[in-house]
């Protein structure tokens, strides 16, 4: 009974601390068959090792058994209850001088495997969602959630960049196997929960790209409508509505949120940093580029390009 319970401890105690830790809940979401298992159980035995260094150091100052002796000579709990919910101990033969047992069912040996078992799951606790926070605070500030995420997600190199667009406020480009492309603000995805299926997104420009080139033509200027309902500075600040004057009642009012758009992965081709600068230069040089880089010098400049550009 006692090896049951030891084990159920040790997996309970990492499972908790996996679904409580940011980071760790992305890995064991990601972790396929007995992976899964092993990874919770290898957290488990840690903070169970914890633990029992801990509940030693207790028990060897006999902090644990003055503390049981005092609770039981105080009617903390009665014994005859504890038995009937604990009954852990039905065959061991009781050590001379221990502390008195439950009618032979509940021992100080058992009660220390109690304890050990709650501090193990108590450690994990607070690791998952004090101290580990803590020190994210401490070197990330406000958006710790996020960058502790983008540092879990190194591996995948599409979620890390969605990660430190959404972070950042960096607009992305999106093309779809549609053609149809969208440049916006990605909203944080929740990753940490699993694979997500849809990206979700603030569109500021969409278009499609040419079937045969698979240059870009912009068709709706998203952008230009925030600013014009009053949304949206130009330099893209979200505007707060206006004040209501006095018996002026609220109307309904189209918010930037309502302009969410979801896209499916599966249906995502290429994903890139947009910027609208580099995009004009790319623009106006387009037809140049065509025609003049037919040819390239040894550090891939068109030949065609005036001798003190080169």
């Amino acid at each position: 009974m006692i090896n049951t319970l030891s084990l159920a401890f040790l997996i309970l105690s990492g499972y908790i601390f996996s679904i409580n830790s940011l980071t760790i809940r992305y890995k064991l979401k990601r972790a396929e068959g007995w992976g899964a298992y092993f990874y919770v159980a290898m957290w488990g035995g840690l903070f169970s090792a914890l633990s029992w260094v801990l509940c030693s150091l207790l028990s060897y100052s006999d902090v644990l058994r003055d503390l049981y002796n005092w609770m039981l000579s105080h009617h903390f709990f009665d014994k005859e209850l504890v038995a009937r919910l604990f009954p852990l101990n039905t065959n061991h033969p009781v050590p001379a001088g221990s502390a008195v047992t439950t009618n032979g069912n509940l021992s100080f040996s058992d009660l220390k495997v109690l304890v050990w078992g709650v501090t193990s799951i108590l450690l994990a606790l607070i690791t998952a969602r004090l101290v580990l926070p803590f020190f994210a605070w401490l070197r990330w500030g406000a958006d710790r959630r996020a960058f502790a995420l983008a540092s879990a997600v190194n591996d995948n190199h599409q979620e890390a960049l969605l990660i430190e667009a959404s972070v950042r406020q960096y607009l992305l480009l999106i093309t779809l196997g549609s053609r149809k492309f969208y440049v916006g603000i990605v909203i944080c995805p929740k990753f940490d929960n699993g694979k997500a299926e849809y990206l979700q997104m603030i569109p500021m420009l969409s278009g499609y790209r040419d079937k045969d080139t698979l240059v870009t033509h912009v068709t709706s200027n998203y952008k230009r409508l925030y600013v014009e309902s009053g949304l949206m500075t130009p330099e893209g600040k979200l505007l707060e509505p206006p004040p209501l004057l006095e018996g002026q009642e609220a109307k309904p009012r189209v918010e930037i949120q309502d302009f969410r758009t979801l896209i499916c992965f599966d249906e995502i081709e290429t994903i890139s940093f947009f910027d609208s600068d580099t995009y004009n230069k790319f623009k106006d040089a387009e037809e140049k580029d065509k025609e003049h880089s037919k040819s390239l010098t040894a550090d891939l400049l068109p030949n065609g390009l005036p001798q003190q550009l080169k």
